[in-house]
């Protein structure tokens, strides 16, 4: 609500984060104008980027978590063929962003995002996790046995053997 003298105007709202379907308005004063409205809309944006594995090719599959710590339901996109995601229409705003894969492990772990302007360069870089296989070769009456080959077969076969300690 504004005084003033009769004339022409021209009123423009203006607030952070949000668009007006009508920019503005041309208003004559004298008498006054009751049914000067806009109607706001939140702002959004979009959030994408990609993961790759260690050797630098893209991962599928990849399911991408985007939270809003002001809402509990978050937003899951899932990676395409060249690794890449995107969340179209996220209002502005403070975010984090996870991805996950069965046995893999991502680096980060986590990325704060400010969302608005558009990011475009959210990017994980997922490792394979790695386990091991260990034991000790022992003889009937329980002697560590040195000497002895022992091979894990996957496809590529590999063989170790053991030491002194049985190990």
């Amino acid at each position: 609500r504004a005084y003033l003298p009769s004339g022409t105007y021209r009123v423009t709202p203006s607030l952070a984060e949000q668009a007006f379907r009508q920019a503005n308005q041309s208003v004559t004063v004298g008498p006054d104008q009751v049914s000067v409205n806009f109607v706001g809309t939140v702002g959004t944006y979009t959030l994408s980027g990609t993961v790759k594995d260690a050797a630098n090719q893209p991962l599928s599959g990849v399911t991408v978590t985007l939270s809003d710590p002001t809402d509990p339901t978050d937003r899951t996109a899932t990676t395409d063929a060249a690794g890449a995601y995107s969340f179209d229409s996220a209002p502005a705003g403070a975010y984090t962003v996870t991805s996950t894969l069965a046995e893999y492990t991502f680096t980060p772990a986590a990325q704060p995002v400010t969302v608005g302007p558009d990011k475009t360069d959210v990017n994980f870089t997922g490792t394979t996790n790695t386990y091991t296989v260990s034991g000790t070769v022992k003889d009937a009456a329980g002697a560590p046995l040195a000497g002895v080959a022992v091979t894990l077969a996957d496809g590529t076969n590999r063989t170790d053997t053991t030491d002194a300690a049985g190990i």
